[in-house]
């Protein structure tokens, strides 16, 4: 993965209200694939085929079997009862509501990385420039010559003829034959194009964004593209959007970046994770990101809600004594230096203590009880860096 380094002009989003998701204990999983119905209920899948399900707004998870043991990449919602699943050279199908799972054969003869649908239309793209396409639901798929073997992990179907697919070192196609011939586009950027959207009220406005932090948006369907300063220096995994009033992207460190205007500008939001985030969904008003080491964040309407569950990345930073029990005492590398305060966060999102930064910080935790605590150092862009501490008094 790069980073591409922008100038920086986002608003950080409060976080309130936030509320811890606890996938199965071990459960570190590498999740690349989210599918939401609603605040109660949704699904998450990854490596090996290990999926969970929750009803409950993720208080409790429940595996899901038969998706095989391949890595489920991404979901599709047909109808309210089906539901397709893109995986190794093959679609899982499901006709009751993620019950249970057939395997579908397709001419893909590797990894398909992304699904979409336009009308009875269903596109699946993958490994080695893959395209494929079914007509009926998903039961059968025919081969579509791409004219690329770059991997291909975004898709998106415009209208019934148009559609667009891209992915790796910036391969980018384009298609106005519903997937007959495809010709390479004119968004010439060198970045993996990993997530793409386009808006049901203006058909002809798109988005996509790649893996090194690139975003990009068209007016004119795709045949000419302008890039946006998202004023965030992250790495980007995935974009969902369940109407055209609210587009979410998911980010490395934890991130997740929101727009209200169709992608002209961006605010950003950071949780207590530092876990690189691959997947996002919203529906009915609840968006839902995984990613790396288990971790997944939900964000309610408004992004007033968020939880995770997973590890955080080596920040840099070192704490002594740990456990700690009247004051923990900091030290972090120079680089980090950027933050301006220090604030301890419970698992379940609440601050319980903030002060100012300052050289060789002590904070008092003598107040605090026993138990699992976040240590976050902030400034005025959002939060730098983050690593998790006990209190034993």
């Amino acid at each position: 993965m790069r980073k591409l380094l922008l100038p920086f002009a986002i608003f950080l989003y409060p976080m309130l209200h936030a509320q811890r998701i606890s996938v199965p204990p071990g459960s570190l999983t590498e999740f690349e694939s989210v599918l939401v119905d609603d605040d109660q209920r949704f699904l998450v899948a990854g490596e090996d085929g290990v999926a969970f399900r929750t009803t409950d707004g993720g208080d409790t998870w429940a595996p899901v079997t038969g998706l095989g043991p391949e890595s489920i990449r991404d979901f599709l919602r047909l109808d309210d009862q089906t539901i397709l699943a893109a995986s190794d050279g093959v679609v899982l199908r499901s006709a009751d509501n993620g019950g249970t799972w057939s395997t579908i054969a397709t001419p893909a003869t590797d990894d398909l990385h992304a699904l979409a649908q336009y009308g009875t239309t269903v596109l699946a793209v993958g490994r080695s420039g893959w395209i494929i396409r079914s007509n009926d639901e998903g039961l059968t798929w025919t081969a579509l010559s791409s004219g690329t073997t770059e991997r291909l992990f975004c898709v998106a179907a415009i209208s019934a003829t148009d559609h667009i697919a891209a992915g790796k070192n910036g391969t980018f196609l384009r298609s106005n034959d519903a997937g007959t011939t495809w010709t390479t586009g004119s968004l010439s950027v060198g970045d993996d194009w990993v997530g793409i959207h386009f808006f049901s009220s203006a058909p002809l406005t798109g988005l996509i964004c790649g893996e090194g932090g690139t975003m990009a948006r068209t007016t004119d369907g795709g045949i000419s593209w302008d890039i946006i300063d998202t004023g965030i220096a992250l790495e980007f995994g995935g974009m969902a959007s369940e109407n055209d009033s609210v587009v979410y992207v998911a980010a490395s460190n934890g991130t997740v970046l929101r727009s209200t205007d169709m992608g002209l500008s961006w605010n950003a939001m950071s949780s207590p994770a530092f876990s690189d985030l691959f997947a996002i969904h919203v529906r009915n008003g609840m968006a839902v990101a995984a990613g790396a080491n288990g971790t997944v964040i939900k964000l309610g309407t408004g992004m007033s809600g968020v939880g995770i569950a997973g590890h955080f990345k080596d920040s840099g930073m070192r704490l002594f004594p740990v456990p700690a029990s009247d004051h923990l005492q900091l030290k972090m590398p120079e680089a980090l230096t950027v933050a301006d305060r220090v604030e301890v966060v419970t698992l379940d999102g609440r601050t319980v203590l903030q002060e100012a930064w300052r050289p060789r910080q002590v904070v008092d935790v003598s107040t605090l009880a026993n138990g699992f605590y976040n240590l976050r150092l902030c400034n005025d862009r959002g939060m730098v860096a983050c690593t998790l501490f006990a209190v034993a008094h």
